[in-house]
């Protein structure tokens, strides 16, 4: 039946059929241009103000760190341009506005939602500026209402943050009470201590008994390499004595020159003159040798310096022990201040959560309070009816808040959790600190204790301050291990001087011995020499004076040589010397176990006086530290309240709009004889189109 209809139709053809309809397209556009016209001119002119507002930090808000933590005002800061979009446009706002230009009244009768309706914001890109736009159809109204609008936003913005700032001065003042109060403890602690304490008193005290124990260790050794020199000299004297005897026995010169003349008995002495002459050269020459080769002024140099080395090493090893009884007490100190930080640091942590969770709770009851203004009914499609955009804004802020105050009810859980563990921590540490009887026990402790605290830590929540003390424990346990480190280098060093001192020693008493044995054989032969040429000058007296040689042996053997009264007398003086230096050693003894005692008492009080005084300074310090920082924001906080100043400001008023900005009458008849030339040409081929078909069909087969 469609056999004859063609299957393409080339342009020409539209081409026709636009030109064989063309009466139809033209009127059908015109009639469309004088309709839009026509309906252009009976609508309502629509005039539109603009009024420009600019959202600010603002200017006295109170945000800041104390010594206890974060302490910050709920203040608006980060609130974006998006959000007073959505804050402006509210009923609460649009209700206000009405009321105050009397638009519920006739013959207006605005709603809600009517005024709603007129109001556009536009956020200005990369800009803090927001736009308030109102369209309406009377020129002098525009203005009014989007002034008043406006007005009325930064006086419920100003009011908020009035509000959220007199809640701020007044926890920032109970803040300040309680620092007030903990710094004039802390600081009459300290003022009754430093009228009590013998910090310095002690340390002079340590100083000069130290000075004693020096000068006693010093002396203490000297006697003590004397009086093994004195024992031994006793032990030579003695020698000497039965030496002496035996020689004086052996060369008894009454046996000798018994029978002898004169002569012959001068001539005998002279005879054993030269050979104790010789004796004597031989003596003096081994002497002088013995000195020239001899090291003893190095040794006691020598011994000297290693008993210096070995005194300053003992020094150096007490104040070492001092100074780690210092760092383990400051380890001991510091934990406990870490555990008061961090708990002080979760409590006021806490407290902000509580008071967040609080307005958080306030906010969710205006919030809901607002949403139920605008009631509407939930259709099967999960659609609002009637569509309400205030109310799907305000369901989102519901939202919102219900997720955040369950975030801040997480936290206050694990905040409190914590609390409660850094409270059986600092219990322990307050037990066990003081009973741990090594420092490596102490360390180890010390160790456990921060690995735990890490374990506790909520998320990246961290007192500055508890940072500081733990860099200071690390620190001090750094400390500990050099000095540990350095103990055993000085004991090494120690051992190896005393070792070298017992060798010196031992060598130079060689020394000592080989010469007091020389000295001794000089003297010997001295005195025999002197004994023999006094006998000589005596035979000669004899001889001419006329005295027989008997006579002179018997007034001989009658005298005692002057070498048994010198051994004598050395023998006296030398056991005297040696008693003397036994009991002042004993006493020497005893006196440096004394001194040891009370410096080491002395040291052990005055650590613990020092720490005292440390932990009063630094808990005043602290408090000073917050009572000012707490003085300094209350201040501008006071000036926050009494200055009502919000975080948003008009930068450009609306004024009366000169020409309206609709309906556009131009732009509505183009519109609509375009639509209106297109809508003819599309009925142009179907009329067309009906025409071929209809002749097609009339045609037989």
């Amino acid at each position: 039946m469609n056999e004859n209809i063609p299957d393409e139709i080339n342009l020409m053809d539209y081409f026709q059929v636009i030109r064989k309809r063309k009466w139809l397209v033209i009127l059908g556009t015109l009639v469309c241009m004088v309709v839009a016209g026509a309906v252009s001119l009976t609508m309502p002119k629509v005039y539109e103000a603009t009024v420009f507002l600019m959202a600010t930090k603002s200017r006295y808000q109170v945000d800041f760190a104390s010594e206890k933590g974060k302490i910050a005002t709920p203040l608006i800061d980060n609130i974006t341009t998006e959000t007073f979009n959505k804050l402006i446009v509210s009923p609460e706002i649009a209700a206000i506005v009405i009321k105050k230009l009397d638009l519920d009244k006739p013959p207006f009768n605005f709603k809600i939602h009517n005024i709603q309706g007129k109001i556009k914001t536009e956020a200005i890109k990369n800009t803090n500026l927001i736009a308030i736009k109102v369209q309406d159809t009377e020129p002098k109204r525009v203005p009014q209402i989007a002034n008043t609008w406006a007005e009325t936003f930064i006086e419920k913005n100003e009011n908020l943050t009035s509000q959220e700032t007199s809640d701020t001065y007044e926890f920032v003042s109970d803040q300040l009470e309680k620092a007030k109060t903990t710094l004039s403890k802390h600081e009459n602690e300290l003022k009754r201590f430093q009228e009590i304490h013998r910090i310095g008193i002690l340390d002079k005290e340590i100083n000069a008994r130290t000075d004693k124990l020096v000068s006693s260790e010093l002396r203490f050794s000297d006697i003590m390499n004397q009086i093994p020199v004195e024992r031994a000299r006793l032990d030579r004297v003695l020698e000497w004595n039965k030496e002496q005897e035996r020689t004086l026995l052996s060369n008894d010169l009454s046996q000798v020159m018994r029978g002898m003349t004169n002569a012959q008995a001068l001539l005998f002495l002279k005879e054993r003159l030269k050979e104790w002459k010789k004796n004597l050269d031989e003596s003096e020459e081994r002497i002088k040798q013995f000195k020239e080769r001899s090291k003893m002024p190095v040794l006691q140099k020598q011994i000297e310096d290693k008993i210096a080395k070995i005194a300053g090493f003992e020094i150096r090893l007490a104040d070492i022990k001092l100074s780690l009884e210092k760092e383990e007490a400051n380890i001991k100190l510091n934990l406990s201040k870490i555990m008061e930080r961090e708990i002080s640091f979760y409590q006021t942590r806490l407290a902000e959560i509580k008071f967040s969770s609080a307005q958080n709770v306030k906010d969710y009851q205006q919030t809901e309070s607002e949403r139920e203004k605008h009631p509407v009914t939930l259709t099967k499609e999960g659609l609002f009816y009637p569509p309400n955009p205030t109310y799907v804004n305000l369901s989102q802020r519901l939202s919102d808040l219900l997720i955040s105050r369950n975030n801040l009810l997480n936290e206050s859980n694990l905040l409190e959790e914590g609390i409660s563990k850094l409270k059986k921590m600092s219990e322990d540490i307050e037990r066990s600190a003081d009973k741990k009887n090594s420092i490596d026990e102490l360390l180890e402790y010390t160790n456990g204790i921060l690995s735990k605290i890490k374990e506790i830590q909520v998320g990246s929540l961290k007192d500055e301050k508890s940072k500081a003390l733990e860099k200071s424990i690390v620190e001090s346990i750094l400390s500990i291990h050099s000095m540990k480190e350095e103990t055993r280098r000085i004991q090494k060093n120690l051992d190896l001087y005393n070792q070298h001192l017992d060798n010196l020693r031992t060598e130079l008493e060689k020394e000592r011995i080989i010469d007091l044995n020389l000295n001794r054989e000089y003297s010997l032969v001295k005195d025999s020499y002197s004994v023999l040429a006094s006998k000589e000058d005596q035979l000669r007296i004899a001889t001419s004076s006329g005295s027989t040689s008997e006579q002179l042996v018997r007034e001989v053997t009658r005298e005692k040589t002057p070498l048994e009264l010198d051994i004598k007398q050395n023998l006296i003086n030398t056991t005297i010397s040696l008693v003397t230096l036994e009991t002042e050693a004993q006493r020497l003894k005893e006196y440096v176990i004394r001194l040891k005692e009370d410096i080491n008492r002395m040291k052990v009080e005055l650590a613990a006086e020092q720490l005292k005084n440390t932990q009063l300074t630094r808990a005043v310090d602290t408090a000073k530290i917050t009572y000012d920082i707490l003085s300094k924001k209350l201040e501008e906080t006071k000036i926050s309240t009494f200055v009502r100043k919000g975080n948003i400001q008009i930068v450009t008023r609306a004024v009366q709009p000169e020409s309206p900005i609709g309906p556009k009458k131009r732009q509505n008849v183009m519109i609509a004889g375009v639509v209106g030339l297109l809508a003819s040409i599309m009925l142009a081929f179907f009329i067309e189109f009906l025409e071929k078909n209809k002749a097609a069909l009339a045609k037989p087969n």
